[in-house]
């Protein structure tokens, strides 16, 4: 016997205000925790190279990790358990990273384990809770919930970078730096504890989608080899090998090359920035793929990447560094909006924690080698001394990852026309937690599928 409609109305309004204040304690987690994993392994003196592998090689062991995402669904009977104990998981994973900073000191094989076990438990929950949140978010008020749910979550981290980045400041002044990331990781591991517990309140209307089904290695590879699909898949890979040449480099190019370890606001303040011009930009995003498709939309994007590394040595001053900020989060925005509007065009509701699962190994399998890559071109030093031998090396890689983005445009170019226009208010549904120094854009929410229509736009990482 199905519930009267007034119930199932009263449910749906406090799943919405649970899912906004899950996403706001998820934002703070993000901001002061996730974010000052990479700032934490340039204070503890790690090289460069370590420090942007820390970026990159945690992540593809957690993208292995979550392949049993599918699996372990199916035996708990439900996308919501499966999210809320990913959660915990990733919650608990801080109190180890508090616990070094307050001893100021954490070896770089535990500083990678634990960061392995937060990714994996980040990418399961996150291709889980897309699932997971299109059972509870009817499709007449998502794009409106999404829309407002997105500003005000753009807002929280915004802020909470900031204060993050003013406690660092603060601590570093009075002499106490490990002391404030310990300060920070706690708050992370109280910030997602609350995500899940208000993750936990949520009702699960429909535990799991009729017909969920995994989707073997080989049927995906046998879908995607000829098809306009898998020219697209194509593109996304070689730009991410050619973005992570670069990207995992940045935290301590800006922290020591650029001098601003010793203020940690004014790198705080960096990083928010391409956020906030993503938020004011993506409206008029949202109007270009209306008027002339989400493919012309990439187009642009994947050519407004292409210099960014480079840009990033022509000037060592704030205010340049600041407007190279704001370009880049013009281009990635422009980039995240088409790729999230084309990416998922052909993913069934039943089919997505299976496919998502296996797109990220390969998406993060590019991200390690692009690391690899980029590792092996810095030259060595001494963890705390900034040398021109260093300078040196971030060149070499910064201008290597231009080229190679610029060889990718020929990937991008093989992609035909997929996708039908998207509704006009599209642009304002991407979700926040896209990158801020450049990092990989894994979409949180959940896209639409051929059966749902061209009339429904439907809204994925990361925290």
């Amino acid at each position: 016997m199905s519930r009267p409609t007034g119930s199932r109305l009263s449910d749906t309004r406090r799943n919405l205000r649970l899912s906004t204040r899950d996403g706001s304690w998820y934002c703070v987690m993000w901001a002061v925790g996730e974010s000052s994993i990479g700032a934490f392994g340039v204070a503890l003196g790690l090289s460069a190279a370590v420090v942007g592998f820390l970026d990159s090689v945690p992540k593809v062991c957690g993208s292995l990790m979550q392949l049993a995402s599918h699996r372990v669904v199916r035996m708990l009977g439900s996308h919501k358990r499966w999210v809320v104990w990913t959660a915990l998981v990733q919650a608990l994973t801080f109190l180890p990273l508090a616990i070094g900073g307050l001893l100021g000191d954490m070896p770089a094989t535990l500083l990678f384990l634990f960061a392995a076990i937060y990714w994996g438990a980040a990418w399961a929950c996150a291709n889980t809770w897309t699932t997971f949140i299109s059972t509870i978010v009817p499709r007449s008020v998502r794009p409106a919930f999404f829309s407002q749910r997105n500003r005000w979550l753009n807002l929280v981290i915004v802020l909470s970078m900031l204060i993050g980045g003013w406690v660092l400041a603060a601590g570093r002044a009075a002499g106490h730096e490990f002391g404030a990331f310990a300060s920070l990781f706690a708050i992370a591991c109280v910030c997602r504890l609350l995500s899940a517990l208000y993750l936990h309140r949520h009702t699960e209307p429909q535990p799991i989608p009729p017909g969920l089904r995994a989707v073997s290695w080989r049927e995906l590879f046998g879908r995607y080899r000829h098809g306009p699909g898998g020219r697209f898949l194509a593109y996304r890979l070689g730009h991410e090998l050619a973005n992570q040449v670069s990207t995992p480099f940045l935290v301590p190019f800006l922290l020591r090359e650029r001098g601003l370890q010793d203020n940690y606001f004014l790198f705080a303040a960096l990083a928010a920035t391409p956020i906030l011009s993503k938020a004011l930009i993506l409206p008029l995003l949202g109007r270009i793929a209306h008027g002339h498709g989400s493919r012309a939309l990439l187009r642009l994007g994947g050519l407004a990447v292409v210099p960014l590394p480079i840009l990033w040595l022509v000037d060592d001053s704030i205010e340049w560094m600041f407007i190279v900020q704001i370009i880049t989060g013009v281009a990635l925005g422009a980039q995240e909006l088409a790729v999230f509007l084309l990416a998922f065009d052909t993913i069934p509701e039943n089919e997505r924690t299976s496919v998502m699962s296996k797109f990220n190994v390969g998406l993060f399998t590019m991200t390690l080698l692009g690391s690899l890559i980029g590792g092996a071109l810095l030259i060595e030093q001494p963890a705390r001394e900034a040398t021109s031998h260093a300078q040196v090396g971030y060149t070499l890689a910064f201008a290597t990852s231009t080229v190679l983005r610029m060889a990718s445009l020929a990937l991008l170019a093989r992609i035909p026309k997929l996708e039908t226009l998207p509704s006009p208010d599209v642009g304002e549904e991407l979700p926040p937690l896209s990158g801020t120094l450049e990092q990989p854009f894994i979409p949180l929410h959940e896209a639409k599928s051929p059966e749902q229509g061209a009339d429904s736009a439907d809204p994925h990482k990361n925290r």
